[in-house]
């Protein structure tokens, strides 16, 4: 919307009074659309276009050999895109009778998109940290369950081994106890 903006405002560098008139109230309704948009970028509860605050988002944990747990973070500032809004608001085309003055309204509406170009990137840069710790939390997660399942495995198989293991000694308590009962069955036999 800004860079939208900068355009009417080069474009209306070579119009009459009449055509500035015009451009004007295209600008206010870019403004009106920019002042929307603002209001409306929240994401739960967060407003990260309203100020310059500093902030801490925690991307995960670790723990220490000494078994504290501590966080990681990434910090990254707001941006202040109520500032733009605002100097875009004081460009009046209506109110330029120079040349020299429309230049300046010019580099005004140029300034403020370079300052939300500014915003854009320091945006993409923190967006671009968080994914990447995201990532890296994903891997983790997926190399942490499947240690986890290989090591269920391997105790499921020593438990079969273990099992399998009683079963033949079962087996061979019974028929040893079925042996020793037979003997005694041949001891009486024989004083009848």
């Amino acid at each position: 919307l800004a860079n939208d903006f900068v355009e009417r405002v080069a474009f209306a560098q070579g119009g009459t009074a009449e055509t500035r008139g015009d451009v004007q109230k295209e600008l206010q309704e870019l403004v009106a659309r920019i002042a929307t948009t603002i209001s409306q970028a929240t994401f739960n509860g967060s407003d990260l276009v309203n100020s310059g605050a500093t902030v801490t988002v925690v991307t995960g944990i670790s723990r220490t050999s000494g078994g504290s747990i501590s966080t990681t973070s990434v910090t990254f500032q707001q941006q202040d895109l109520g500032a733009i809004h605002s100097a875009l608001t004081a460009i009046d085309l209506t109110t330029a009778s120079t040349t020299a003055l429309m230049e300046t309204l010019l580099q005004d509406a140029e300034s403020a998109l370079g300052a939300a170009i500014a915003s854009a990137t320091a945006f993409g840069i923190a967006e671009k940290s968080v994914e990447m710790q995201k990532e890296f939390l994903g891997e983790l997660t997926d190399r942490i369950d499947a240690g986890i399942g290989s090591m269920i495995d391997a105790n499921m198989e020593e438990e079969a081994a273990t099992l399998q293991a009683l079963q033949v000694q079962q087996q061979l308590a019974t028929q040893a106890l079925a042996i020793a009962n037979q003997s005694p069955q041949n001891i009486l036999t024989l004083f009848r």
